[in-house]
């Protein structure tokens, strides 16, 4: 009951209202592409009702506290079980395969190009794996391949352009379209101390709009079902234009079979200049036959996505 002392704010009354109608308001993420980016926007809501409900309990306004804190409750319900589906972490034994996987979104209109190259250079990976290149990318990032002897590119001018450096052998490689709408992924066989793993570079058109929307859940669908028939260890890494709390996440995960291999809660887009604002969309996705030795995100070189840069073993399944 409202304590007969406190009289509503009509700010926080709209606030809270407001804030609820969003969460509930992404619930229709599966039948429409506006709810869908809303749908990505959960944590932040649940921040905003746990603010309302403190402070409806704080002024003994105990029913609207209780509508609050149950949307919190509703948020954590979407957002936390698939933070919870990652791979194993361990060492493998001594004589198990071990390789690092660079991956970052470069971003087309990057002016601080020399930035990544040095990052990519630092980062001592085995693999990378870059998405948004460009001809003009191409030629900042030919100094790599004294480094990285084999390499698989599609480059593109415009946000859809792939390229996969490896300092292992690419015993085999191709150029998929699972989106039907000439957004290639690279994928590669690659032979890394004797044993062979599939790596499979991707990047879904971000869902801004209807057809893209339709698109990129296709995208994610099609390539689900490749990476359940796939028998390799196999690897799918890129920036998926989805997060973990969205439906687009779960299914994937649910169809692939696959798990994130870093915990998928750090957020690695950034789209606006202002603090503790991101977002996780740039994932790299594992079957049963990785370990996870160890990981962590690089800062921010010139793109508005952090590279993420992972250490594997390989174990026998």
């Amino acid at each position: 009951m409202i304590s007969p002392t406190f009289k509503a704010d009509p700010v926080f009354l709209r606030v809270l209202w407001g804030t609820l109608g969003l969460l509930g308001f992404g619930l229709l993420e599966r039948i429409w592409w506006v709810a869908d980016l809303f749908a990505h926007l959960r944590p932040f809501l649940a921040a905003v009702l746990a603010f309302c409900a403190v402070f409806f309990f704080g002024k003994k306004a105990k029913r609207l506290g209780s509508i609050a804190a149950g949307g919190v409750l509703l948020a954590l319900l979407l957002i936390l079980p698939p933070l919870f589906q990652t791979a194993p972490r361990g060492d493998g034994e001594a004589d198990s395969p071990r390789f690092r996987v660079y991956l970052q979104n470069i971003a087309f209109r990057n002016d601080n190009k020399s930035a990544v190259v040095s990052q990519i250079r630092q980062s001592n990976a085995d693999i990378v794996v870059l998405q948004e290149v460009t001809a003009g990318w191409l030629e900042q990032l030919k100094p790599l391949l004294d480094v990285y002897q084999f390499d698989v590119t599609e480059a593109r001018e415009n946000n859809f352009g792939m390229m996969l450096m490896s300092r292992f052998p690419i015993v085999d490689y191709g150029i998929s379209d699972f989106s039907g709408w000439d957004v290639p992924s690279i994928t590669a066989t690659i032979e890394v101390d004797g044993r062979n793993i599939e790596v499979i570079g991707t990047h879904p058109p971000p869902p801004v709009a209807r057809d893209l929307w339709e698109v990129r859940n296709w995208h994610l669908e099609s390539l689900a079902q490749a990476a359940r028939l796939q028998r390799k260890p196999l690897l799918v890494v890129g920036d998926f234009n989805a997060t973990p709390w969205s439906a687009a996440y779960r299914t994937f995960l649910k169809e692939s079979g696959l798990v994130s291999a870093y915990s998928p809660a750090k957020s690695t887009w950034k789209p606006l200049s202002l603090p503790l604002v991101g977002l996780p969309t740039d994932f790299q996705f594992v079957s049963e036959h990785f370990r996870l030795i160890k990981g962590r995100r690089l800062d921010f070189a010139g793109s508005d996505h952090r590279a993420v840069l992972l250490d594997y073993t390989i174990v026998e399944k």
